[in-house]
């Protein structure tokens, strides 16, 4: 596509060498004048033409012109003249025309070749049936099919038009462009051979003939100098593994950079399994592997079972990190109980090498670490997750918030820190440091460390209460199954009777506690160790007081349903 502009100003040559003036005769000397400084001798006598030689040849300034006949109206004012058979145009040994029929209307300007037009040049050949060129307006036309070649395409449509003056080209009716990085097939074809823009108004499709990648644009246009192209009117890019779709898609080549926006999508196939990013805005850096994502941001991985939306995503393609901001949602997909995650700010990356452990201050427990031994090499599936400040968590089977929370792949944990709290079904789980084990993509096990405190719900003024040191929770297909309370534990037990009627409140204290559930409810206890306890009858119960030290019922901040996470 790069050198179409150079044909294309081989249309000009033969017009610009008649465009001195009008024809004249001198009737004395018998010298036939065309313009100021170009005289013919004519060897005829007088008639309404004249004949110039057989084969004819005429020669002004560095331009020849030769043809098996030249005709000249030698009347005053004549207004035109003809060339006919094998018209032989050479301009300085540098453009080279030839036809078989050439004629010039002087009053008009216009300058006509016909039949098996062929211009050759340094920049390539020119060839088609009929070409007009307007000394007036600069502007060549064709309505006959062309061929133009160039050192590096070929392009045919059936017409076109250059304007000398704009350096501006216009290729309509079946543009074919062939070259060695695309081929490009539209109806209509817009180009200036100065700034090199090829522009796009109608269905065009475009292949890179090494990628095998596909343009499908309605709008757009190519800046061949510097490689930057836009497309729009939801134009798609396709490939072997990924399709892009923007309402507009704006291209670097040389940096090789993507800005796509207006319900931007991407999608990337490898072995089966998709990745989809989604957003108003995304600019992928395909050089350094990054993306950046705005409004709607969508990140979703087939691979890795999640996904990321959020109003802002950050992400590196090598090593798998990414920063969501603006009400971000992390869903962890598992069967038939996804986990969401909001916080204002969400933060993930895959687990290179040999991992750091990091013990915990509190529960003194030691686990993976976000940090990864710099000196390691490698690469895992395993990723690690980090929310910070207003989490918030939801499955059907387990709710939770907290200010911060930190999961890894490695142990299937989640780690809640800073006023976390759990719920399942009527259950309230808080402590200062809070662990939900899951396994096999279920939570299976929670573990509250300093001050935990369980809350079941048993009637809407009613609530069975344990308060422990550390408190281990083990639940059965999403139900919490026993709880275990260890270190100075504390129970308050609204007991009930065969008839489901209740009969008083047992409060008692030991080393250990055991509770088992059953339908969702306390059913059963185990004390180790009870060293003080109290019944006291349903009627003689102040169900206000009765409550535990560190008590607060907050089922009101639990999360509802996993659409209220994206508010």
């Amino acid at each position: 596509m790069k050198k179409v502009h150079n044909t294309l100003l081989l249309l000009i040559v033969t017009a610009q060498c008649f465009a001195q003036g009008s024809v004249n005769t001198d009737s004395v000397n018998r010298i036939i004048k065309i313009g100021a400084n170009l005289r013919i001798f004519v060897t005829a006598k007088d008639s309404f033409k004249t004949v110039v030689g057989i084969p004819a040849e005429i020669r002004q300034g560095t331009t020849l012109f030769r043809a098996d006949s030249i005709y000249i109206s030698d009347k005053v004012n004549a207004k035109y003249m003809e060339a006919f058979g094998r018209v032989y145009i050479n301009e300085s040994d540098s453009v080279i025309t030839t036809a078989k029929y050439l004629k010039y209307y002087t009053d008009k300007k216009l300058a006509v070749l016909k039949n098996d037009v062929y211009i050759k040049s340094s920049g390539g050949t020119f060839t088609s049936n009929e070409v007009e060129y307007d000394l007036t307006t600069k502007m060549a036309v064709y309505k006959n099919n062309a061929k133009i070649v160039s050192k590096t395409s070929v392009l045919t449509s059936k017409a076109g038009t250059y304007y000398s003056n704009s350096k501006d080209a216009l290729f309509t009716n079946n543009v074919v462009l062939n070259g060695p990085a695309y081929n490009v097939k539209t109806d209509t074809l817009y180009y200036n051979t100065t700034t090199e823009i090829a522009q796009f108004v109608t269905y065009t499709k475009i292949v890179n003939t090494k990628t095998k990648q596909v343009i499908e644009t309605t709008r757009g246009f190519y800046d061949m100098k510097k490689g930057i192209a836009q497309f729009d009117e939801r134009s798609i890019i396709k490939d072997s593994n990924s399709t892009i779709i923007a309402d507009k898609i704006i291209s670097n080549d040389k940096d090789k950079l993507y800005k796509l926006t207006g319900k931007a999508s991407i999608e990337k196939i490898e072995n089966g399994k998709k990745d989809t990013y989604r957003g108003n805005i995304i600019d992928i850096d395909n050089k350094n592997e990054t993306y950046h994502i705005e409004g709607n941001g969508l990140y979703s991985s087939e691979k890795e079972n999640f996904v990321i939306t959020g109003n802002y995503l950050d992400g590196d393609g090598k090593s798998g990190k990414f920063l969501a901001r603006g009400k971000p949602v992390a869903i962890i997909k598992q069967e038939n109980d996804s986990i969401y995650i909001a916080a204002d700010t969400l933060y993930s990356s895959r687990i290179v090498g040999k991992y750091k452990t990091r013990t915990d201050s509190i529960t003194k427990k030691t686990y993976i670490d976000t940090l990864k031994n710099s000196s390691n090499t490698g690469d895992s599936t395993k990723r690690y997750f980090e929310a910070f400040h207003h989490v918030r968590i939801y499955s059907d089977s387990v709710q939770a918030v907290a200010d911060s929370l930190y999961y890894t792949e490695v142990d299937s944990t989640f780690r809640l820190y800073q006023n976390p709290i759990v719920w399942n079904n009527k259950n309230q789980i808080t402590g200062d440091t809070i662990y939900l084990y899951t396994k096999n993509k279920k939570a299976s096990k929670v573990e509250v460390f300093e001050k935990g405190f369980v809350i079941n719900l048993v009637d809407p003024k009613f609530y069975n209460q344990i308060k422990a040191t550390k408190i281990t929770g083990y639940l059965n297909d999403g139900n919490i199954d026993s709880l275990y309370a260890r270190g100075t534990a504390e129970i308050i037990f609204y007991i009930i009777d065969e008839d489901n009627a209740f009969v008083g409140v047992d409060k008692s204290i030991a080393d250990v506690i055991i509770a088992y559930f059953e339908n969702k409810e306390i059913y059963k206890l185990k004390w180790l160790n009870k060293y003080d306890a109290t019944t006291t009858p349903m009627k003689a119960v102040n169900h206000e007081t009765m409550r535990l030290r560190y008590f607060n019922l907050q089922f009101d901040k639990r999360p509802k349903s996993k659409f209220e996470l994206f508010f």
